[in-house]
């Protein structure tokens, strides 16, 4: 029965010793001027995702993530702060251990090998990299072994995606019904006969033929160490997304090198390299009508109808609906 509530907060101080990269050195966060996010990796691999761009959704301000589909693997577009153009470009530019890369790279990297990323939003971003960052600069800083004991990580995730709600449609009863009124409306007489309406039964549920649940997992090993000479760090990642549609899937197989080795005092050598392989089997497009993708032919499809002939093969649907046969 409490309506009045005394509260007060209390400063919390420990994030301000953070060192944040700002593409022109490194400085704490409680000497930072300019708009810059942060992300670190704990909270980029909080939930398993397939691309950077994802991970990032909810987690930095003034960052607009949006796929383009539902698909597994499918492309993600990055907006800091709005569109600046309307006729070029409003990709940021990435940039990767220093070195300025391409969006299509940045899908090849693996959620765990990511240390840091910073997002610099404002016109420092150009001041640093010219008219490249005019459209903001997303700074992404790779995991680099340690002087010391070789470490071994291992890390794994399971998850599962499925279909929030099925659409509700009309189940045989209410489609024969519905028919044999238009028939009865066109003149045509009804389609459908007492017998066989009580032939098809409940009827077949094409969402459920659809849609299925679907797994999403990742396995990632991660090997590093060195001495004060020479730094490495091996990962290897596997990234397997089921989709929820047609049986679909994204697989990704990555494989990062990460070596630092000191010459001398003056000299320093820094070697990096990803190898990455996507296979894409998505099952969204054609065998339906209306759309011609399997949603729509889900929806559209009628349930006194299954989607094999009694020889075993698939059915071809039309536009000659009603249908018996």
């Amino acid at each position: 029965g409490q309506s009045a509530f005394n509260i007060t907060l209390q400063e919390d101080t420990q994030a301000l010793d953070e060192l944040i990269v700002i593409g022109y050195g490194v400085v704490k966060k409680s000497d930072l001027t300019g708009s810059v996010s942060s992300v670190k990796s704990s909270e980029l691999t909080a939930i398993p995702q397939s691309t950077i761009a994802q991970t990032l959704q909810g987690r930095a301000a003034g960052i607009h993530v949006k796929q383009t589909s539902g698909a597994p693997g499918s492309a993600t577009t990055i907006r800091i702060r709005g569109i600046n153009s309307i006729l070029g470009g409003n990709d940021p530019l990435y940039v990767i251990d220093g070195f300025p890369s391409y969006s299509s790279n940045i899908g090849m990297l693996n959620v765990a090998d990511i240390e840091s990323i910073e997002i610099l939003k404002d016109a420092s971003a150009i001041a640093i990299y010219g008219s490249r960052g005019s459209n903001g600069v997303i700074m992404i800083t790779t995991k680099k072994g340690k002087a010391g004991k070789t470490k071994v990580d291992f890390g794994t995730t399971m998850g599962y995606q499925s279909l929030t709600k099925k659409m509700e449609m009309m189940d045989t009863k209410e489609y024969t019904t519905f028919y044999n009124k238009y028939g009865l409306i066109e003149g045509v007489g009804e389609y459908f006969t007492e017998s066989q309406i009580n032939s098809f039964g409940e009827g077949f549920d094409w969402q459920d033929f659809v849609f299925t649940t679907a797994p999403i997992r990742t396995h990632s090993l991660t090997v590093s160490g060195g001495n004060e000479d020479t730094k490495f760090a091996v990962s290897g990642n596997i990234f397997d997304q089921q989709g929820i549609v047609g049986k679909g899937s994204f697989s990704r197989y990555s494989l990062r090198t990460n070596l630092d080795h000191s010459i001398s005092k003056r000299l320093k050598m820094n070697f990096f390299s990803t190898l990455s392989r996507n296979i894409d089997d998505n099952k969204t497009s054609q065998g339906g009508r209306q759309g011609g993708t399997l949603i729509s032919g889900a929806l559209l499809s009628p349930p006194i109808l299954t989607p094999y002939n009694d020889d075993g093969t698939y059915r071809v649907l039309d536009n000659s609906y009603p249908v018996i046969s």
